[in-house]
């Protein structure tokens, strides 16, 4: 075996496209996305438990800036996984594979996915 033989491309010499880093990226926002809908879940159960000062604990946990940073990574979450859906639905309908629309689409999709998140988020701040 030849020792002086180059390496397969790995990530520290081999740039991602845009594409597959979205596609990784839609991959991880559904993770996030499954953890944020058991907190709500759980925060709705704990709301239904019927306790006095359940909605009260819930506002001063939900108004610290840490948790306002979390939900806002949420809303990010859900807006890049909805974006990334309708790109793939337009994929499905057999609109988007030419070279330069891929990139083109891939380039709106992480504005508007930055647009959507500012806006959800605006309520938040």
């Amino acid at each position: 075996m030849n020792h002086r033989q180059p390496l397969s491309p790995h990530l520290q010499i081999y740039r991602l496209p845009l594409t597959a880093l979205l596609s990784i990226a839609h991959r991880i926002t559904g993770c996030l996305l499954l953890t944020a809908w058991i907190a709500i879940v759980l925060c709705l159960i704990y709301l239904a438990l019927g306790r006095e000062d359940a909605w009260q604990t819930l506002h001063l946990w939900g108004s610290s800036p840490a948790v306002r940073i979390v939900i806002s990574g949420w809303l990010f979450a859900l807006s890049l996984h909805a974006v990334h859906g309708i790109r793939h639905l337009l994929w499905d309908m057999g609109f988007g594979f030419e070279r330069g629309t891929i990139h083109r689409l891939a380039q709106a999709e992480a504005i508007l996915a930055l647009i959507f998140t500012g806006y959800l988020a605006s309520g938040l701040w």
